[in-house]
């Protein structure tokens, strides 16, 4: 499933009507990420988080450096199966599996 929202509540109300497994969020502007981050997992099905940026990563707030992370240059549905499981603590062998 895929949905291209704007950073706002409308990004809590999708993710609590359809419960998706994973949502990619650009953590711009921070504000609303924070927003985001404190709702999300208050969800009773709350999503994994992965952040895109094409910002560096060391780069982005201590609370987002502890979350996977995604250059927007490299999202496609490889690069995030390997994002999850990377925050899953699971090899690339087990993401590649699917």
């Amino acid at each position: 499933m895929v949905a291209d929202l704007t950073p706002s509540d409308d990004v809590v109300t999708f993710a609590r009507t359809f419960e998706p497994r994973v949502t990619l969020i650009d953590p711009e502007p921070v504000g609303q990420f924070r927003n985001i981050m404190l709702r999300l997992p208050s969800l009773a099905r709350a999503p994994l988080v992965v952040v895109m940026s094409s910002g560096e990563p060391d780069r982005l707030t201590p609370v987002i450096r502890g979350l996977p992370f995604l250059a927007k240059a490299d999202v496609c549905a490889p690069a995030i199966r390997r994002a999850v499981a990377a925050a899953r603590g699971e090899s690339a062998a087990q993401a590649e599996s699917g």
